[in-house]
């Protein structure tokens, strides 16, 4: 069941790659010309305002004025769709990674505890065979990520168009 919450994530995380991109070459809601008004506050006259917070502690200065606190930097993702898209996506690799440890890693450990016998196979202790074991788990690892991603980005992105 884990790796299958794993895998939901790896999709998730292709599908919001999809959104993102979708929104970038297809639709008027994320036009940078646009949405950067969504991040800064602006004067009476439409200009931008010079920075006046206090959030940032003095460690970082951004050249205008947030229309609410980190609206430029770390919750930029709460302000337009691309942005939006694009945390989701972040978050779903982030899960994915986290889940990956509770799906990959204790799968190794098993096949190396299995394999500490001193059978032989085929003229080779069965403990040196460990790391193509390895090798050939994770080449077929990384291929299924990057097939579930795929099919989670193009399921989006041709969707929408």
């Amino acid at each position: 069941m884990r790796k299958y919450v794993f895998i939901a994530f790896i999709f998730l995380a292709g599908f919001f790659k999809g959104l993102q991109d979708h929104c970038t070459f297809h639709s008027k809601a994320c036009d940078p010309t646009e949405t950067w008004t969504n991040k800064y506050l602006l004067d009476t006259n439409g200009a931008l305002m010079e920075f006046k917070g206090w959030w940032y502690l003095g460690l970082y200065e951004p050249a205008h004025m947030e229309k609410f606190p980190y609206s430029s930097t770390a919750l930029v993702g709460f302000t337009d769709r691309w942005h939006s898209w694009g945390m989701f996506r972040m978050f779903s690799w982030a899960l994915a990674i986290f889940f990956s440890f509770y799906f990959l890693v204790p799968h190794l450990f098993t096949t190396y505890e299995l394999m500490k016998t001193d059978e032989d196979v085929e003229g080779m202790v069965a403990h040196e065979l460990y790391p193509g074991i390895c090798w050939f788990v994770l080449v077929w690892f990384v291929a299924g990520v990057w097939f579930v991603r795929m099919l989670g980005f193009h399921l989006a992105y041709t969707i929408l168009n």
